[in-house]
């Protein structure tokens, strides 16, 4: 393991780093063609119009806040918990890490 800043750094395998760089955008595309539709059936509620009236504004307010939406750091000492980050949130899968090395994923399902 590195020391950097005084920190732990993950060490990470040079083809995950390159698959989860190719990877990101289209899940955070995925993730937040999700929430739209979301925000879509917000105004449905039996709600009073206030309520439906704030809704969207604290509901985006709370989501641009995911790293789905804001994750754009797609260093190598960060990739381990930016991976963590995003299996917790669900903007992706266990099934979106296929094609990652076997110690990625291992680490990944021990982790979370």
């Amino acid at each position: 393991m590195n020391q950097k800043g005084g920190g732990r750094t993950e060490q990470v395998n040079e083809n995950d780093r390159k698959l989860f760089r190719s990877r990101l955008p289209v899940r955070q595309t995925r993730f937040m063609e999700k929430l739209i539709t979301e925000y879509k059936t917000l105004p449905d509620s039996d709600a009073p119009a206030p309520d439906k009236y704030r809704a969207p504004e604290e509901r985006i307010g709370k989501d641009k806040r995911s790293p789905g939406v804001l994750l754009c750091d797609l260093s190598r000492s960060h990739m381990m918990l930016h991976l963590v980050q995003l299996l917790q949130d669900q903007v992706i899968s266990p099934e979106d890490l296929e094609g990652f090395s076997a110690e990625l994923r291992e680490r990944l399902t021990w982790i979370t």
